[in-house]
């Protein structure tokens, strides 16, 4: 990978490769948990919004005292609701907006993420925000990694023993991670490949995976400035996707073969 391309020169995609979106937003909860469903109710009803807010049950079967003190449990999400495009899981310690599939596009999810940060900040529950993340889970129907991405994996070779004592090794699988930084903000790229899927229209692919997982943490976030770090990351994380995959194996997703 020669050079990380500026969100800017993107062109831009009709359908997206994404399979899985999501935003998490870690924090310290200033009230206790069993009141957070309570606060987000009276500001959902302020906007006229009749999400109703459930119980993970599953989550709810560890008990309280583990999962208020085992590290493990820090993050649990207890609660969930929808909303528009996104589904919201949070707990005592984690927010994460999820989009719903298919991928509706960054101006609408991006929307929905910022109506739901609000909500959670006017209801007073995070005290102070420790980690902001914005992942994206993409599916290139691909042969191999060296036909879909701008790198190369060696996959076969054979041992320098000589003659018949040569052993020749063929990849069964690749997997691939790399942590880039930008400033103060940082995205973990990670490949898989073959990996197979399943679209929604239940038709069996094989191909190659590429997550990548946009971060910024910091002591107290401001939460003022959540929408605007939110934004950032997602720049951070097309940027870098754009710059590792081949324009070519994008097909006709584009509606401009070539980027700017």
């Amino acid at each position: 990978m020669n050079y990380i391309r500026s969100a800017n020169d993107i062109s831009s995609i009709d359908s997206p490769p994404i399979v899985d979106a999501a935003c998490e937003i870690r924090y310290n909860s200033r009230v206790e948990t069993n009141l957070i469903p309570g606060l987000l109710h009276v500001e959902l009803a302020k906007e006229g919004v009749n999400s109703q807010i459930a119980d993970i049950e599953s989550a709810h079967l560890i008990p309280a005292s583990i999962r208020s003190t085992d590290p493990v449990f820090r993050n649990i999400h207890l609660f969930e609701f929808d909303h528009n495009s996104v589904k919201i899981r949070f707990g005592p310690g984690s927010l994460a907006i999820s989009a719903c599939t298919p991928y509706p596009g960054w101006t609408i999810y991006s929307a929905d993420i910022g109506i739901i940060v609000s909500l959670f900040i006017r209801s007073g529950v995070m005290e102070d925000i420790e980690r902001v993340g914005i992942r994206f889970i993409n599916f290139l129907e691909s042969a191999s990694i060296d036909s879909s991405l701008n790198m190369s994996v060696n996959s076969s070779f054979t041992t320098e023993e000589s003659g018949e004592n040569a052993i020749p090794l063929v990849a069964d699988s690749t997997s691939i991670s790399v942590t880039y930084k930008s400033g103060d903000q940082y995205a973990r790229l990670s490949i898989q490949s073959p990996v197979k899927f399943t679209d929604s229209a239940n038709s069996d692919k094989e191909g190659v995976v590429v997550d990548i997982d946009a971060f910024y943490e910091e002591d107290d976030i401001d939460q003022n400035a959540l929408s605007a770090t939110i934004n950032h990351l997602h720049d951070l994380a097309k940027s870098i996707f754009f710059s590792s995959v081949k324009s070519e194996s994008l097909g006709n997703i584009y509606r401009n073969q070539e980027l700017s």
